[in-house]
């Protein structure tokens, strides 16, 4: 078998930061974040208003376009969400997009699910995913149809801490995601 990668955001831009690997019949989604400009941007002309929600944020701009993942038909094979660091262009889709991958637990380094918890408190957004706090330079499993899958986080320096480097290792091969 092979290993596709799914481009889904952030690769056109500073933002809006989110890919899709897959490995068999398994889907791992790495970071799901803002474009900060088109949130500020909206958060300007809807002031008063009621909260942006998915659908305005991903007409907007403002989120990664995952519906692409229906069209491929990896929606129901997503196994975990995983995120390397806690800036927003990497984590701020989370609340509007997470609900599309109900058995896919969020997994990360403690700062990271702080943060996310604390930006879910702030927002007034619950959220059903489990989530799964990894340390730094550690791994995790997770079972997927088609066998285990290890997701390494290689502990880097950066401006947050507990930054990673995610490496997803299957059987069909390593990826380094940075």
């Amino acid at each position: 078998m092979v290993m596709e990668v799914c481009t889904v955001g952030g690769y056109e831009e500073v933002g809006k930061n989110m890919t899709a690997v897959k490995a068999g019949n398994d889907v791992i989604i790495l970071d799901a974040g803002y474009f900060l400009p088109a949130v500020i941007e909206m958060q300007e002309e809807e002031e008063g208003h009621h909260r942006a929600d998915e659908t305005s944020l991903r007409k907007a701009g403002a989120i990664p376009d995952d519906l692409i993942l229906d069209k491929l038909g990896w929606r129901n094979k997503v196994r975990a969400i995983v995120i390397g660091h806690a800036h927003l262009d990497h984590i701020g889709a989370i609340p509007y997009i997470s609900y599309r991958y109900p058995n896919a637990p969020i997994i990360s380094t403690p700062f990271t699910i702080a943060f996310l918890e604390e930006t879910l408190k702030d927002d007034k957004v619950r959220l059903d995913n489990k989530r799964v706090i990894v340390e730094p330079n550690a791994i995790y499993k997770i079972k997927g149809e088609s066998g285990e899958i290890t997701i390494e986080f290689v502990h880097v320096t950066h401006s947050t801490p507990n930054s990673t480097f995610v490496v997803l290792h299957t059987k069909e091969g390593i990826l380094v995601y940075s």
